[in-house]
């Protein structure tokens, strides 16, 4: 999903570009926990039956479960800010704050849009001076293409000027 923001002000755009996701953490925690009741429920009932060999087992179950929407829900929190002005463009990238940031001018700033080749999806490429940094690779096709072009846009509209 990309939202742009336009500043009236300074002139500037801001793209946030950052993966959809299906559930909220507050969703993802509910289900997380309807599983876990459920699974221990059904051990603790053959625990009761003298089956207690079922309940360690029943336990990994649920801290790999758990493990694997902890992984997924922190790998959907990647959030890429794409700050274009007409002297610089800023590109941060983050799960929770900015990891990595990196500065082009804007003047050279060049925007490839790499076609995909079979099964491998297109990539959209910003940079300058033989630096280039991928953006966007959680998106879809239909997304990183409006991107492409939406960026293309701003940027020949700040060349202008």
């Amino acid at each position: 999903m990309v939202r742009v923001k336009i500043d009236q002000k300074t002139g500037g755009s801001l793209f946030v570009v950052e993966p959809n996701q299906s559930l909220s953490r507050e969703r993802l925690l509910l289900t997380f926990g309807l599983i876990a009741t459920t699974c221990f429920a059904i051990a603790f009932a053959f625990a009761a039956k003298g089956f207690w060999p079922v309940l360690p087992f029943a336990g990994l179950e649920v801290a790999l479960v758990g493990y694997g929407f902890y992984y997924t829900y922190n790998r959907c929190s990647t959030i890429e800010v794409i700050r274009l002005s007409e002297d610089i463009l800023y590109i941060e990238k983050g799960r929770f704050r900015p990891e990595q940031q990196h500065k082009f001018i804007t003047a050279w700033v060049r925007i490839r849009h790499q076609l995909g080749i079979g099964h491998y999806p297109s990539r959209l490429l910003i940079g300058s001076h033989g630096k280039e940094i991928e953006v966007g690779a959680e998106l879809t096709e239909d997304d990183r293409k409006s991107l492409a072009t939406q960026l293309k846009h701003q940027l020949a509209v700040y060349r202008r000027h």
